[in-house]
């Protein structure tokens, strides 16, 4: 499987996925962020790391098996065009597959889980009541 860590920052969600995919491509829009993902990932022979913009993606259409985007869509002008670029990176086709965008906390505030568009948690904080 290859997987896009889009909005990849400092490298640790590549990190965690490169020993369980055959390849990552990471990309990030900062030439700080990518510098210290480069030290992070020194060691994995399989993360490809582009500097980029996320509206137009370094990447060629269906390139991808899945495209990540974790905690990054708030950082972006036009969070739509950043999807729309995902999912043409991305050649997931299997009926039984969700797509999630943006889940979990980042600084002491909750994110909620998106899939294509449609807000999976009732507009509820994660981890919430």
């Amino acid at each position: 499987m290859i997987v896009g860590d889009l909005g990849c920052g400092t490298g640790s969600l590549a990190l965690a996925l490169s020993n369980h995919v055959v390849a990552v491509h990471a990309v990030d829009g900062s030439a700080a962020m990518l510098l210290a993902a480069r030290t992070r990932l020194a060691d994995q022979p399989n993360v490809v790391l582009s500097e980029g913009s996320l509206e137009a993606l370094p990447l060629a259409d269906a390139s991808l098996d899945v495209a990540v985007l974790m905690l990054v869509l708030h950082h972006v002008a036009e969070p739509s065009r950043v999807l729309r670029e995902a999912r043409a990176a991305a050649a997931l086709t299997h009926p039984n597959t969700v797509t999630i965008f943006d889940v979990g906390e980042a600084d002491g505030e909750a994110g909620t889980a998106v899939a294509d568009g449609a807000d999976l948690c009732g507009g509820n904080v994660l981890g919430g009541p």
